[in-house]
């Protein structure tokens, strides 16, 4: 299963900055992996990796940390790591973490109760 994770992650951006706030933590896993796939798809992935992608929950024993607070993350296995945290009114965080540095790639501000600022987690 070859796949090109910096070029879906481009065509995954582009379709995020089209994509209004979710409200929940659940509504952001649903609306990341639905992204994830039609930008999968766009990019000319194999049909593996999309049912890899479809195979996804939002549990730990698929990557997911800190399940139990606010946010939650998962880090790409791509280098450098790409981490997306979820919060739970809904926010979503794209983070590219590199050996010099942290950078923002997209925020989202959740439209789910309590809604804040958001801020990567540590």
């Amino acid at each position: 299963m070859k796949v090109d994770y910096f070029r879906i992650q481009a065509f995954w951006l582009k379709i995020l900055e089209r994509s209004g706030p979710c409200h929940s933590r659940e509504q952001a896993f649903e609306h990341f992996m639905t992204t994830w796939l039609q930008a999968a798809i766009e990019a000319g992935a194999e049909s593996d990796y999309q049912s890899f992608v479809r195979s996804r929950r939002l549990i730990p024993e698929h990557g997911w940390f800190n399940l139990q607070g606010n946010p939650c993350w998962w880090d790409s296995s791509a280098a450098p790591v790409t981490r997306i945290y979820l919060h739970d009114n809904g926010g979503l965080v794209v983070q590219l973490l590199k050996t010099e540095g942290r950078e923002i790639l997209f925020a989202s501000a959740g439209a789910g109760a309590r809604s804040a600022v958001l801020q990567p987690f540590g």
